[in-house]
């Protein structure tokens, strides 16, 4: 049955999620194998801390020291990552692919890997891509952003925001970049958090794409 096959393939894909990367390397049984990981996560945290309460000179220490910090944790983990699963970053050559993209590559590797445990063929993944295609709902998503009352709400709570931090001591001592650059590594992060949490449509294309790539796989090994 189609639906019970493409449910297990649903599995599959949330097994090889953004989390379990981020589990692989920050599990507290690996603490003493990564412990650069949890070092730079630490120096990470402590590096931003002068930025929200300093000033002055120690506002832009605060800052080089987290850029700082933020390329170390990068580094970092890209290094547990290929400690944790060189079978795909040779298989698939991943460390020869753009930093940007490795993440992404990795997880299809990690599905593929499950995938093809799982014993089904190509034939078998052709027909699950095909099905995946016709069972979405004809109907768009209902996205929030477009209703008629979102945009002045959105609207009014940036007007009162902006007028609440210029009327702060802060922006007035001459020191506005600070909330500058705290409102920019907000955002950073919250792409990064909505890159994890991301919405069923987006999952749902992401899933096809991997099926497009196994199926692609899985014919060249034949």
């Amino acid at each position: 049955m189609f639906l019970k096959d493409l449910a297990e393939i649903w599995e599959i894909y949330k097994r090889c999620g953004a989390w379990r990367l981020a589990r692989s390397v920050y599990a507290f049984g690996k603490k003493r194998e990564y412990w650069y990981v949890w070092a730079s996560s630490f120096f990470y945290g402590v590096a931003s801390a002068p930025i929200a309460f300093g000033d002055g000179g120690w506002f832009w220490a605060g800052m080089l020291l987290t850029v700082l910090a933020f390329f170390f944790l990068f580094i970092s983990i890209e290094k547990a990552l290929q400690s944790e699963f060189p079978e795909e970053y040779l298989t698939h050559g991943l460390a020869s692919h753009p930093f940007g993209r490795r993440r992404l590559y990795l997880r299809y590797a990690l599905f593929l890997r499950e995938l093809s445990a799982s014993g089904r063929t190509n034939e078998q993944i052709q027909n699950l891509l095909d099905f995946a295609k016709i069972a979405d709902k004809p109907a768009p998503p209902f996205r929030l952003s477009e209703h008629p009352l979102i945009l002045p709400i959105i609207t009014i709570l940036s007007v009162l925001s902006s007028e609440y931090i210029k009327d702060s001591e802060v922006w007035q001592a001459g020191n506005g970049y600070v909330f500058i650059f705290l409102i920019a590594m907000g955002a950073l992060f919250l792409s990064a958090l909505l890159d994890i949490v991301r919405g069923v449509k987006q999952k749902e294309s992401e899933l096809k794409r991997f099926l497009e790539w196994a199926a692609f796989d899985s014919g060249k090994q034949v």
